[in-house]
């Protein structure tokens, strides 16, 4: 597909519409316009590459920290999900024979 846009026809119409829109004296300009622009975006990509492997070498990993072991506070009971489903159901089964009275 990518064939099909930039085919012999399309690169003839480009060309002359570009030499319309700037003229033949601007071409040059134009040329070294873009070729400056694209050799400065390859340098700023370059030097950021360097900057973030020189970064990434110097860079160290803070040990892991050590926490302190869990202590359960007094009003906090640890059940497993097969207890707490029962439970829920219980209150379940409460709620909805308290409000049928």
């Amino acid at each position: 597909m990518i064939a099909n846009i930039l085919g012999s026809d399309t690169l003839i119409v480009l060309v002359v519409a570009v030499v319309v829109l700037f003229g033949g004296s601007q071409l040059p300009k134009l040329a070294k316009n873009v070729g400056s622009a694209g050799r400065e975006f390859r340098r700023a990509q370059a030097e950021a590459e360097l900057g973030h492997s020189r970064t990434e070498a110097t860079a160290t990993v803070p040990p892991a920290a050590v926490l302190p072991a869990a202590v359960p506070a007094d009003d906090m009971i640890v059940v497993s999900r097969s207890e707490l489903r029962q439970h829920v159901a219980s209150l379940m089964e409460e709620r909805d024979s308290s409000s049928r009275r």
